[in-house]
């Protein structure tokens, strides 16, 4: 899936998901899953840090 999101986004999610050490990837995922209402869906990795609903 390609999305796109203006480079300040871009930037605030890069910057995000370095921080917690995981990819962009799993965090955008997170915070989708997190947005829809369906964190348990994520699987649970004990080094992250959860996403604030």
């Amino acid at each position: 899936m390609t999305v796109r999101v203006p480079s300040d986004i871009y930037e605030a999610l890069r910057r995000e998901a370095k921080a917690r050490g995981i990819s962009m990837n799993q965090y955008v995922a997170e915070v989708a899953a997190t947005h829809l209402g369906m964190p348990e869906s994520m699987p649970n990795v004990d080094s992250q840090e959860a996403i604030p609903a």
